[in-house]
């Protein structure tokens, strides 16, 4: 059995976003399957595998979040057996993926939607699977367990391959960049909107460690080379980030005022990080780190006005 790792160039930037390519005996998955501009990328890997289009068997999906799950519909039209896996709660985004498209308009905007995702379209609900948590597929003589992962997303999934001992974790088990990278295994969680969840993020890290899997993928980017560093950095983070939010509920900030707070401390927290890790903090490090910065700050903020509501 073979695990690629294909550089989906999202955004033109490399190493950063991935698709996973397994195979075992001339049979394929893809776990995430990034852009519509990516496809092109996706069956090249695939021929330089020796993998025929019709011998791919299933498109895992680990959440709907258009960099994971945007290129889906149109990497299943070059693949005839290929069926779409994933939580129930991702079913009805894929099938009719409208709300997501215009919400990712409502923010990027018509022009650079295009540029960064191209056409989104729908996937026929007959070749979808949904899987429950703990639910289990055979798939030549290897086991593949399904784990909803909530903490990132309510939607989100992960593919624990039994016999492979590896986890594809989308975003549930944080960002690992290899820009980044030093004598340890920098990770950190993405916060981003809308359903940052920081109990649900820690259990799901956790849950993860505890399949003692070998290899742990997340989409960002590529195999992490030390489990248990990844888990310590992750861990840290989200401690920070649940008592950052504790102190925000009951506060009268609201708007850009809570978002700078948030973007505020996260900064400092990371430049910490990077201080103590011997990662220059420059301009090319800040550059990288800005959206997701920034994303994880919009995320503490909406989780902080959620909190509010459901607490009177």
């Amino acid at each position: 059995m073979n695990v690629s790792t294909i550089d989906c160039l999202y955004c033109q930037n490399e190493k950063h976003s991935s698709s996973y390519l397994v195979t075992q005996n001339n049979k394929a998955i893809f776990v995430d399957n990034n852009t519509t501009n990516s496809v092109e990328i996706l069956l090249l890997a695939l021929k330089d595998q020796g993998i025929e289009k019709s011998d791919v068997d299933y498109l895992f999906v680990t959440h709907i979040h258009l960099d994971h799950a945007g290129g889906t519909s149109a990497l299943l039209k070059h693949l005839p057996n290929a069926r779409v896996v994933c939580h129930p709660r991702a079913q009805r985004h894929l099938v009719d993926p409208t709300k997501l498209v215009l919400s990712a308009k409502s923010v990027y905007g018509e022009e650079d939607f295009h540029k960064m995702y191209g056409e989104i379209g729908p996937i026929d609900e007959q070749r979808i699977t949904i899987v429950e948590d703990e639910e289990t597929l055979s798939w030549g003589d290897e086991t593949i367990h399904f784990l909803h992962t909530r903490g990132h997303a309510k939607h989100h999934i992960c593919f624990y391959f039994e016999k492979l001992s590896s986890v594809f974790t989308g975003d549930s088990f944080g960002l690992y960049y290899p820009t980044l990278q030093r004598a340890h295994s920098f990770v950190f969680p993405s916060t981003s909107p809308t359903d940052f969840e920081p109990d649900h993020a820690l259990t799901t890290i956790k849950r993860i460690i505890d399949t003692t899997a070998v290899s742990i993928y997340p989409t960002h980017f590529g195999k992490i080379p030390d489990n248990q560093k990844a888990y310590g950095h992750l861990k840290n983070y989200l401690e920070f980030a649940s008592k950052l939010l504790s102190e925000q509920i009951s506060t009268d900030l609201v708007g850009d005022a809570l978002y700078a707070h948030y973007k505020e401390h996260i900064t400092e927290y990371f430049k910490k990080c990077f201080a103590e890790l011997n990662i220059s903090w420059n301009t090319s490090t800040i550059k990288w780190m800005s959206l997701d910065i920034d994303l994880n700050a919009q995320g503490m903020a909406f989780s902080t006005i959620r909190l509010r509501k459901s607490l009177g």
